[in-house]
């Protein structure tokens, strides 16, 4: 009896460490996190407030729990201050801000450990513009190393909402672990895409996503096939958001972007002349029409289309717009995700699942005709939202809640733990009924 009982107690075990493991970072860093307190004034630099924030300031973070250890050092000193609002602040320049901001970014690791002279200057010197350009560059803004309003908006986030922020995206990353040895991250918030083999990262570029109406979700997927000079079959809500009120405008609105209409999806394409279209038909009906835009140098999804075998119709594909990767916030698009540089990426993707060098790719993009290409080994895409992480340098980086999401996740995952607490007591007080009625 006592063998069974020790079975079925280890079998408990793993049934519920999954939740165990979340309660120990929601109870130690969420539940029990500090409050904001009031935000105290801050004197001329003093070396008895420094101390304690070089103390805890990191260049790097072993994990997101450990970052959380840095901020609440921060938080329980009791010297938090904001920059109140300034001038445009650059080096060169001499302002009482600058000896702030030094403090300020030695807290946070941007700025190694220098002396109290140094420190206490109102001098913007080199040092202070590097480390402000590792800050901006961590917070995924421009990095000009300029003290501007948007930057000081960021410095100006208290440090209990930082835990917050990364408690949640702790939360966020056990919920979808990524352990495969090949495969391609796409974080929305961060705009980028980023290529893995066994930890390495093989290729790296900007993306455009969805923008906050359309928004791009979170999905693992394989990629299936590489497509050289896609056709494009316009969405009906792309049709009825964008095509349909531009057309309404503008008769010659379909001449002008190369879209035809076809019937239904057979092949041979049945294509119907503009002056038969019946518009009442459009996407409606056993037999409906919708819009199709075949391919071609200025087709909408550009050269390249990478599809995936997701149920949400989202892909990855070249674009037209390429002035767009040059925006600091790149969500623009209905939901499918552009590449800056797809050419590098179908070069590489072959090259990892196919074993094909680019020049065997060269002579397919000579001609205009539609090509598919079977992708010969299972590698996921991972799209996630993500507002911090760790590189894997162990630096850590924020990003903006563009889609509004966090405080949404929030609140789900506190529901969760409440939940899973109640189950785990549950749990142990039948336990505790068993043993008692154990001989």
């Amino acid at each position: 009896m006592k063998c069974r009982y020790a079975v079925f107690v280890a079998l408990l075990l793993l049934v519920f460490k999954p939740v165990w493991v979340m309660a120990e970072i929601t109870d130690e860093l969420l539940l029990s996190r500090v409050t904001a307190p009031d935000l105290l004034p801050f004197q001329d630099i003093q070396p008895q407030l420094l101390q304690p924030y070089q103390a805890a300031s990191k260049q790097s973070f072993e994990s997101l729990a450990d970052a959380v250890l840095t901020y609440e050092n921060i938080q329980n000193n009791g010297r938090w201050r904001t920059f109140s609002a300034g001038p445009l602040l650059r080096q060169g320049d001499r302002h009482p801000q600058v000896s702030q901001l030094k403090a300020h970014l030695q807290w946070l690791g941007d700025l190694p450990p220098q002396d109290i002279l140094s420190l206490g200057s109102r001098l913007f010197d080199r040092a202070l513009h590097q480390a402000l350009l590792r800050f901006q560059a961590r917070h995924s803004v421009k990095a000009d190393g300029v003290l501007g309003p948007k930057t000081r908006a960021l410095l100006n986030v208290p440090p209990w909402q930082r835990i917050d922020q990364l408690v949640l995206n702790m939360y966020r990353q056990q919920q979808n672990e990524i352990n495969d040895d090949v495969y391609l991250h796409i974080n929305l918030p961060e705009y980028n895409l980023r290529f893995y083999q066994f930890g390495e990262v093989l290729l790296e570029m900007r993306a455009v996503v969805g923008k906050r109406t359309r928004q791009t979700p979170e999905f693992s997927a394989a990629v299936t096939k590489l497509i050289i000079n896609p056709d494009w079959n316009v969405p009906k809500s792309i049709a009825y958001r964008d095509i349909l009120p531009k057309l309404h405008n503008d008769p010659e609105f379909l001449r002008k972007r190369n879209l035809r209409v076809v019937s239904g999806w057979q092949l041979p394409r049945v294509e119907v002349p503009e002056h038969q279209v019946d518009f009442d038909r459009m996407y409606q009906g056993a037999e409906y029409y919708r819009f199709w835009e075949p391919p071609g140098e200025t087709n909408t999804l550009g050269r390249m289309k990478f599809q995936l075998d997701s149920d949400n119709s989202i892909y990855l594909h070249d674009t037209q717009q390429k002035n767009l990767f040059d925006a600091e916030s790149r969500a623009f698009s209905s939901g499918c995700i552009r590449l800056e540089s797809p050419r590098a990426l179908a070069d590489t993707l072959m090259r990892v699942a196919n074993q094909w060098t680019p020049e065997v790719l060269d002579p397919l993009f000579d001609g205009p005709d539609m090509i598919k290409l079977r992708v010969g080994k299972n590698i996921l895409v991972h799209v996630t939202y993500w507002t911090a992480w760790l590189d894997k340098r162990g630096v850590l980086h924020f990003a903006n809640d563009m889609y509004e999401r966090d405080s949404v996740d929030f609140a789900v995952m506190q529901e969760r733990q409440r939940q899973h607490r109640k189950e785990v007591d549950v749990a142990a007080n039948w336990l505790k009924t068993v043993q008692v009625g154990t001989p």
